[in-house]
């Protein structure tokens, strides 16, 4: 009897890392249908703010140095449709600029803001009758709703992508031996 070879770990980090990939597509492009079909209420407030981020940070993990993962592939970083890899390019910028730091010398070049190079990255502080600080807020930009829509897209192009590729990558494994039908663990108990 042939004993079968066991795949190479770095097929395996690979399907792991295009099913971890799928994973955060889909949370984020659920976050952004929600935040589109909840726009105006969710805009009455800061409630927009911690989704936007969610779903910025959420694309963009991953594509980086993601530890005993890699990073995705050039396949996910390039597009034939211009405005996915506008999209693209735009989300990783707002990740650095806007979301997971601030970057105030560099949020003007991501803004689609109607508060001017002046204001975006402004405090805005309203006192009172009485001279107290009464209300303040961080003026910031906000995604309008047809780069959301946008966006949307975007990241159900590389969802399906994801999904394509974990699918193959699967078949390919899963040939190694016929699998009775069970639960897995990829890495310990698959392949």
């Amino acid at each position: 009897m042939c004993k079968r070879r066991r795949s190479p770990p770095s097929q395996v980090t690979a399907l792991r890392r295009l099913i971890w990939a799928e994973c955060d597509f889909s949370a984020a492009q659920g976050a952004t249908k929600y935040l589109i079909d909840n726009y105006e209420s969710l805009h009455a407030g800061n409630v927009y703010r911690p989704i936007e981020t969610g779903i910025v940070i959420t694309y963009s993990r991953p594509f980086g140095n993601n530890q005993g993962l890699g990073s995705l592939a050039g396949l996910f970083r390039t597009f034939d449709d211009s405005e996915f890899a506008d999209a693209h390019d735009f989300l990783l910028l707002t990740r650095d600029i806007q979301e997971a730091h601030h970057d105030l010398s560099k949020r003007a070049s991501i803004s689609h803001s109607s508060f001017g190079p002046d204001g975006i990255d402004g405090v805005q502080i309203e006192i009172g009758e009485n001279g107290q600080v009464g209300v303040w807020d961080v003026l910031r930009p906000k995604f309008i709703k047809t780069d959301l829509e946008r966006i949307e897209k975007l990241i159900g192009f590389q969802r399906n992508r994801a999904e394509r590729q974990i699918v193959a990558r699967f078949k390919a494994l899963a040939l190694e031996r016929d699998w009775p039908p069970g639960r897995y663990i990829l890495g310990r108990t698959f392949p």
